[in-house]
């Protein structure tokens, strides 16, 4: 089985040589997409032995994305931004999936590295980022582009693995800019707009409300995507209780919070997070005897799964 890095970047230099020496001796073929880099992107990519094609920039991440489907020859494709990497020693895990043949597609564990340093503070989400190589198979959505539920309305069947890839793009020192956000901010307002009903979308609206610390407006989002949702069997209902939690704690809106955590415990309890986000939220309220005795118990569960 051959599998394809597809990629779209732009004025990536600083971040593309972590990523692409992440999927060296893993990937077969890399596929990278420019949109007008000014930068040594286009450089550094060649220099890895990318086939590099360039794409006007539209406005539009999956006509972007959908174009370097359209050049990969592997069999499976894995789709990575320029801000994550493979986590190390995790590639044979994934050669091994593609190869048994048990899933159409596969979500990864997804690392995300915030605050100021990567390996301290992390928050754990699960991506949809590999899939068979077929013609049917492409990307919806002008941004925060989806393929997974194409792969699943075409028959395939999709799992989840564990194998993992860092996402450094939340740390303060890369999102420091607020110029992408407020990109993203108007693109997932019209989004909305055309697709009213896709909670997903709105959910990607209060990720970037949120990114901006706009709690209002962001729990205002999380709190429409949530009850829209068929069940808590959609990929990012876990994520998107948390980032509920998140918001009435940063408002102090604490006993919402507290009543939140409960039922969301109570349907992820291997969700790590959630239980820390409840001691967070005690200790914000100075109950520092039910916050440490909360911390101690998110140490016996160990590392988090958002299922």
């Amino acid at each position: 089985m051959r599998l394809a890095l597809c990629m779209i970047v732009k004025n990536e230099a600083e971040h593309l040589p972590r990523c692409l020496k992440s999927v060296q001796g893993v990937v077969d073929e890399i596929i990278i997409v420019d949109t007008g880099s000014s930068d040594r992107t286009v450089e550094i990519a060649e220099g890895f032995g990318a086939k590099v094609y360039h794409f006007p920039w539209t406005g539009d991440f999956s006509a972007a994305r959908n174009v370097s489907l359209e050049k990969a020859t592997g069999d499976w494709i894995i789709f990575l931004d320029a801000d994550e990497e493979l986590v190390e020693g995790d590639g044979p895990r994934l050669r091994e999936l593609i190869a048994s043949g048990e899933a159409d597609g596969y979500y990864l564990t997804e690392v995300n590295f915030v605050g100021d340093k990567p390996g301290i503070d992390a928050v754990i989400n699960t991506a949809f980022r590999v899939f068979r190589n077929r013609p049917e198979h492409r990307f919806s959505g002008a941004i925060h582009e989806q393929i997974v539920a194409c792969v699943q309305e075409r028959g395939g069947k999709v799992a989840f693995s564990d194998v993992r890839i860092n996402h450094y793009g939340y740390l303060n020192t890369v999102s420091a800019g607020k110029s992408k956000i407020q990109r993203n901010l108007a693109i997932l307002r019209k989004e909305v707009e055309k697709r009213p009903k896709d909670n997903f979308t709105r959910f990607n609206l209060g990720v970037e409300y949120l990114r901006l610390n706009d709690y209002e407006a962001a729990l205002k989002e999380f709190q429409k995507a949530f009850h829209k949702i068929a069940s808590l069997d959609v990929a990012y209902a876990s994520v998107l209780l948390r980032n509920i939690v998140l918001c009435l704690k940063e408002l102090k809106r604490y006993g919402e919070a507290l009543a939140v955590l409960a039922d969301a415990i109570e349907a992820y309890p291997d969700y790590t997070d959630l239980l820390f986000l409840k001691a967070c939220v005690y200790a914000d309220m100075k109950d520092f005897d039910a916050a440490v005795a909360t911390y101690r118990e998110c140490l016996a569960r160990g590392e988090s799964n958002t299922r």
